[in-house]
């Protein structure tokens, strides 16, 4: 089976040089974003954003913004983690016109850059229960992508509240189900059934170890469109009673036979032999076949 590499290259633009200096200086330590995201909200957005650059062979790919005042988006840009192994691995899959779920969708970053790449006719759907994420979300204010602020599940007749230790970034939380919660879930086959207008191509699922309640409730859209899935799996499965095998075992019955790990600190992907932890790809067919990066 064949790996995969992608060579690309970053470069920031910051609004002014006192911001770089100021991110530039400002020691780290483990929980610093928490401490340090507030001085930045003192700042206007105009002189505050961060736009991040995405190269390959000297043309740009995509684009982002990073808002510091958000400790998520500041921790991303001070350590440069851009996550970009699966950035690239969902712009290598879709397509114009194609229909992106994006579980867990935190601030946005992903989302923004799927919808770059399926351009105008097609639909990006993040869903993002966490209220103060969906907020941050919201604000992107990007035309091809419908923001949903429920819990991804197998049903869409649920009822959630949020759990998010003080010490978690803003949107580091799980999802308790509690008939007496807020939070309302929905099941990706719900949602497609109201948006049908193209195929489903990737769905992306990271959800702080729920991930096997989001594919049981697209179980429709993984047997009629086999569409590439990328999913946390890990050892947080065992919160939600389940095994981390389990996720593997679910996919297979559905015919999903490839299995690759994402590499984000190489920007890489490398198929597994076994089942194993991490970042996985869940592929219907070798990526060979599907002219993987040639799109």
């Amino acid at each position: 089976m064949k790996n995969f590499n992608f060579s690309v290259s970053i470069n920031l633009n910051f609004p002014n040089k006192t911001l770089e200096m100021l991110l530039k200086f400002l020691p780290y330590f483990r929980g610093c974003w928490l401490l340090y995201a507030p001085i930045f909200s003192f700042i206007s957005d105009k002189d505050r954003l961060i736009e991040l650059l995405v190269s390959s062979h000297s043309k740009i790919i995509f684009k982002a913004l990073f808002d510091p005042s958000d400790p998520y988006q500041l921790n991303m840009v001070k350590n440069k983690c851009f996550d970009l192994g699966t950035a690239m691995t969902i712009w290598s899959l879709l397509k114009p016109d194609d229909i992106f779920f994006d579980i867990g969708a935190n601030c946005g970053y992903l989302s923004d850059i799927g919808s770059q790449k399926i351009g105008i006719d097609g639909r990006v759907i993040a869903i993002e229960p966490n209220p103060l994420a969906f907020k941050i979300l919201t604000m992107r204010g990007v035309e091809n992508i419908t923001a949903i602020n429920k819990v991804a599940s197998q049903n869409s007749k649920g009822a959630f509240r949020m759990h998010r230790p003080f010490y978690r970034q803003t949107s580091g939380s799980r999802f308790l189900e509690d008939s007496h919660g807020k939070i309302k879930s929905v099941s990706l086959d719900d949602l497609y059934k109201e948006s049908r207008k193209s195929r489903v191509a990737l769905i992306k699922i990271d959800t702080e170890g729920a991930e096997l309640f989001v594919l049981k409730g697209a179980e429709q859209i993984l047997k009629e469109q086999h569409p590439f899935v990328i999913a946390e799996v890990s050892n947080y499965s065992k919160h939600f009673g389940y095994k981390m095998d389990d996720i593997y075992d679910y996919m297979k019955l559905f015919g999903y036979r490839y299995f690759y790990s994402i590499h984000d600190d190489t920007n890489s992907i490398s198929f597994l032999e076994k089942q194993e932890e991490g970042q996985v790809l869940f592929s219907y067919k070798q990526l060979e076949d599907v002219d993987f990066q040639k799109n």
